[in-house]
Parts: C-alpha cells; sequence; structure tokens
C-alpha cells in the first residue's frame, strides 16, 4: 500500500465515491460520540476535507474492507509488475 500512497497524487479519482465513504465515516464518528456523551464536540465538514489526502489516510491506516471500497473509487488503471506499482497509460 505504501507504493500506492506515492503515487495518489496523480491517480485519478471517483471524488464522489470517495466523499460519501468519507461522510459515512464522519456519520459514524458522530454516532459514536453522541453514545458516550461527547455530542457536538465535532467540527468535521465532509466537503472540506479533500479526497487525495483521505485517500492516503485509508491507505496507511484503514481496514483491508476500507481499502478494498476505496480501491474501488480509483479511475486509473494500476499495473503491479516487478514488484513497482505503475499507472497505465491510456
Amino acid at each position: 500500500m505504501a507504493k500506492i500512497v506515492g503515487i495518489i497524487d496523480v491517480v485519478k479519482l471517483n471524488e464522489l465515491g470517495i466523499a460519501m465513504q468519507c461522510e459515512a465515516e464522519i456519520s459514524r464518528f458522530k454516532n459514536l460520540s453522541a453514545t458516550i456523551g461527547k455530542e457536538g464536540t465535532i467540527g468535521l465538514d465532509p466537503e472540506k476535507i479533500d479526497p487525495k489526502s483521505y485517500t492516503k489516510h485509508l491507505l496507511k491506516n484503514g481496514s483491508s474492507s476500507e481499502k478494498r471500497i476505496l480501491l474501488s473509487h480509483l479511475r486509473s488503471m494500476l499495473i503491479y509488475k516487478n514488484k513497482t506499482v505503475e499507472i497505465a497509460h491510456e
């Protein structure tokens, strides 16, 4: 995943799909905060979150299923060859 993180700045992303995934995670976190009595302390706005930064965060810290979903939102084709990850030229 570290190799993909290194090239994520030049990869084309489905930003709508990533934004929806980010909104779901923020909603889940707000629900957790409300459950433990910390409601209203979260000031996250999904519209202000950079999709590429969120993508890098998930690739570094996300679960396997989150990474799999995230990789489905890539518009660029990645090629894994000779232990390197490259972007396919269209």
